[in-house]
């Protein structure tokens, strides 16, 4: 029985792009299966303000056609206006809203809309940003607004859906109604090498991402350089989403011994990322888990790597303690600190190829119980009424 038509509002790229892409395709997964029309309203591909079907998912995108510096701010500018006008064209009732990022007047109009409609807005909690994440610290402005939403702006008059624990905590503790859901995705369609496929005896480890100042690359190039020469040319670390002249530009001179080990690769496709975790033997992250931008996110890349059959090389940040046990479906590193990686990699560097196996077997696994959208049905359905 269809229950009406559901809004999924965000700023982020849909249906394809970054990490949030893929955790909207998995909401949109289960409020289909619960009986509702989710309608994703965001900043994808232009398609002139009209409806566009992605796979079966409708949805619009508030970007303008031209690239152009002058058209990219006045999308940004008028995203409110423009929202409005798009949920004005759809046929009402509305029988639920989810946002995952708003700026002001966004949020204001979602209050508005759910009040007409007789519902309680959704607030997907994904991020609560560190000082360190940003050159003017406090003073940033999404810093700033990042930590009005966590702090103020979002109260009791939403729900929430934490990513995290921390978030959970966080939100729990200021009596708002608050459900933990972490990254998810459709693990079944994502297809696992249990077998390592290596030909030789090189280690290969892959970090993707836009690092910015959350994952840490230096401490890892740093542990490479503490290897012995015979050590060092038997692992292969490629850096994709950043070339090595921008990370030097950045964060500074990588040395050429270690650059025997590393390869730079620059931006690349969602599915070159996921082509070249296939052939990789760990997934590569490490984040200050101290710092609160590691506490309260949860890191997509993680997931997709056991998704595709690849265990992990990183420390512990997030609820990452949850799910990787040292050995089982991860290496875990100790610290941010060149040392760790140095050892992470030696031991990394002792399993055999039958070792490295059940590795993989044990993060798909880990995968197939913990991050498949569809093991959340019963409990997002309980948290909806």
């Amino acid at each position: 029985m269809k229950k009406g038509k559901f809004l999924i509002i965000t700023a982020n790229r849909f249906p394809t792009g970054d990490a949030g892409a893929v955790r909207l395709r998995a909401f949109a997964s289960l409020l289909k299966e619960l009986g509702y029309v989710p309608i994703v309203i965001g900043m994808g591909d232009a398609t002139r303000f009209s409806k566009k079907t992605y796979e079966w998912i409708e949805y619009y995108s508030l970007r303008y056609s031209s690239r152009h510096i002058f058209f990219r701010i006045l999308g940004r500018i008028l995203y409110s206006r423009n929202l409005k006008k798009i949920v004005n064209s759809i046929e009402e009732p509305v029988n639920g809203i989810l946002i995952d990022s708003c700026d002001r007047s966004t949020l204001s109009f979602v209050k508005k809309l759910s009040k007409r409609n007789g519902i309680k807005p959704i607030y997907d909690s994904v991020e609560w940003y560190s000082e360190c994440e940003f050159k003017n610290g406090a003073k940033n402005h999404a810093y700033r607004w990042n930590n009005a939403l966590n702090t103020r702006l979002i109260d009791d008059s939403f729900n929430i859906i934490a990513i995290s624990t921390y978030l959970e905590d966080h939100f729990s503790n200021r009596k708002i109604t608050t459900t933990r859901i972490p990254v998810i995705m459709d693990v079944h369609s994502m297809v696992a090498m249990s077998e390592s496929n290596r030909e030789n005896s090189n280690l290969k480890i892959v970090y993707a991402g836009s690092m910015g100042k959350k994952d840490h690359i230096q401490e890892m190039l740093d542990g490479l350089a503490l290897l012995s020469n015979e050590e060092r040319e038997r692992v292969r670390f490629s850096i994709i989403g950043i070339t090595r002249e921008q990370y030097e530009q950045y964060y500074g001179v990588v040395s050429d011994a270690t650059m025997e080990s590393a390869t730079f690769m620059g931006r690349v496709s969602r599915d070159e990322v996921l082509e070249n975790l296939s052939t990789a033997d760990f997934s590569f992250l490490l984040r200050p888990s101290n710092e609160r931008y590691a506490k309260a996110g949860f890191p997509t890349k993680v997931v997709e790597a056991l998704a595709t059959g690849i265990p992990m090389m990183c420390n512990y940040s997030s609820d990452l303690k949850m799910y990787l046990r040292d050995g089982e479906n991860a290496v875990i590193i100790d610290d941010c600190s060149a040392e760790s990686c140095a050892k992470a990699i030696r031991k990394a560097l002792t399993f055999t190829l039958e070792e490295l196996s059940s590795l993989r077997k044990n993060a798909r696994k880990t995968a197939e119980e913990n991050f498949d959208w569809r093991l959340y049905q019963e409990s997002f359905d309980h948290f909806l009424k």
